[in-house]
């Protein structure tokens, strides 16, 4: 259950010649917030995918940024930020997984809002596209989310 974006990411108005016509273009979906299992307990995790990607410049950088923020708590609110850079090619489908790091976010009752992000720095282009949020709960009344389920 994701929201589904196609982001094209292309040379700004002033690009450098090297650039001046070069392409990045995906569809991307940003999954609820998710259950998963690690060693005996439940974490909170999301997934960005990518999917008919586009590119005229052989290989190009694409950094996703995912941040994942849990409120009702206890002890108030947490927040935790990823990031994973991968290097697209054309025809490239692939999916990143958050967190990517020893930071887990621990399932505990509450409401979990999840936003994505796609950049890339090669020079003359846009940086910063929003793809989406989304927001899920645990043992949690009152929000207008749908509860969290096992990715």
């Amino acid at each position: 259950m994701g929201v589904l974006a196609v982001v094209m990411l292309s040379a700004a108005t002033l690009p450098p010649p090297a650039h001046a016509d070069g392409f990045v273009q995906c569809s991307f979906s940003l999954t609820r917030p998710y259950i998963y299992s690690a060693e005996g307990a439940d974490y909170v995790g999301i997934r960005i995918d990518a999917s008919d990607c586009r590119t005229n410049l052989g290989t190009a950088p694409l950094t996703f940024v995912a941040a994942v923020t849990g409120s009702g708590l206890p002890p108030g609110n947490k927040s935790a930020s990823f990031e994973e850079t991968r290097y697209v090619s054309d025809g490239d489908n692939f999916s990143v997984f958050f967190p990517n790091d020893d930071r887990r976010i621990p399932l505990a009752p509450g409401v979990y809002s999840t936003a994505g992000s796609v950049q890339t720095f090669l020079p003359g282009f846009r940086d910063v596209r929003d793809l989406s949020r989304q927001c899920a709960t645990w043992q949690f009344q009152g929000a207008t989310c749908g509860p969290i389920t096992r990715g």
